[in-house]
């Protein structure tokens, strides 16, 4: 094994989490400054009364796709992939759910919306571990 290699298991857990959560932050901005940028090209608003809710799904939806982007790109087989992605988007859509109804402000909302995320995305992880902790996933 060569040097800067990581061979203990939860070390290379730990930075994969840190990976993921770099990844998302990045893409995040990225993604969403595109999608705003269209959306203003393409004259598209939300109705005032749905701008919260919408504003959640759509975060969440972003979110997912850079999740399936990113795993499929570092080789992680679909189940696990699909399972990251739905830790993207159940989040979402109970904020949207919450916020539509007008049970709590969007900021409330967006706040909930990622402390569940990562709590969800590390669930997954330790759920699936063994894909975590191996060097190279195998793409399935």
């Amino acid at each position: 094994m060569g040097s800067g290699s990581v061979d203990r298991p939860w070390l290379r857990f730990a930075l994969r989490s840190v990976e993921f959560a770099a990844v998302l932050l990045v893409g995040m901005v990225l993604l969403a400054m595109l999608v705003s940028a269209v959306r203003g090209a393409l004259g598209l608003t939300y109705p005032a009364e749905a701008r919260g809710a919408m504003a959640s799904v759509e975060m969440g939806v972003i979110m997912a796709l850079i999740m399936i982007g990113w795993l499929r790109f570092r080789r992680f087989g679909w189940p696990t992939t699909l399972a990251m992605a739905a830790t993207m988007l159940l989040p979402a859509l109970v904020a949207a759910a919450l916020t539509g109804i007008g049970v709590i402000a969007l900021g409330t909302a967006m706040i909930f919306e990622h402390i569940a995320m990562f709590v969800l995305m590390l669930a997954v992880m330790l759920r699936r571990r063994d894909e975590f902790t191996i060097r190279r996933p195998v793409l399935r």
